[in-house]
């Protein structure tokens, strides 16, 4: 969900949280 958007940080905690774009 807009992962341009959210902090480096949050991406590898998340991961692949809902669209995986990491």
């Amino acid at each position: 969900m807009g992962a341009g958007l959210w902090p480096p940080v949050l991406v590898k905690v998340v991961g692949r949280g809902s669209r995986g774009d990491g």
